[in-house]
């Protein structure tokens, strides 16, 4: 039986909680510390209360907008930790800097990866040119092809009831 664990988003925190790196126009960049929070005071402490199986391979983190931003690079930095990925809408226009992130990185424990991108979410960024962008990017680290999924909904726009549509293929997809 899966426990999950909600975290509500800190209001007018939100931008600087999601994004590790920093948007001229947006602001960011306290990303490190929220995700320094879950890995070393939070998982601990549900790992110790609850009867969970703490292993890696039993860890996801997901999140959608810049919620899938964060807990993409969450991944990234710490692979020891967690071993899939629930990218919803992911917000990777954000910053460019996830991807020079990236290049100072190795996937050096593999984990699984599941992309949702809309065709309708914004007349400015294409989410799903970015979920491909992402892919090419994580493949050229070392992420294997077979643990990135990437679903496209054309119809699909920037809200709960899409993500919400799409969770139990994503969590089939993460689990199998």
């Amino acid at each position: 039986v899966p426990i999950v664990i909600g975290i509500d988003n800190g209001g007018e925190m939100r931008i600087s909680e999601y994004s590790p790196f920093t948007h001229m126009e947006y602001g960011g960049g306290e990303g490190e510390a929220y995700i320094e929070f879950i890995v070393l005071t939070l998982k601990p402490f549900i790992d110790s209360v609850y009867r969970t199986k703490p292993e890696r391979e039993f860890t996801s983190v997901w999140g959608s907008s810049l919620g899938a931003l964060i807990s993409t690079y969450a991944a990234v930095q710490y692979q020891e930790v967690f071993s899939k990925v629930g990218s919803f809408s992911p917000a990777y226009w954000f910053s460019d800097s996830i991807y020079t992130y990236l290049d100072t990185k190795k996937i050096r424990q593999q984990f699984k990866i599941y992309m949702l991108a809309g065709g309708k979410e914004s007349s400015m960024v294409s989410v799903i040119d970015d979920a491909f962008n992402m892919r090419d990017a994580l493949m050229e680290k070392g992420l294997k092809s077979e643990n990135i999924k990437i679903e496209v909904d054309p119809n699909g726009e920037h809200n709960e009831l899409f993500w919400r549509n799409y969770f139990k293929n994503a969590f089939l997809w993460l689990n199998e």
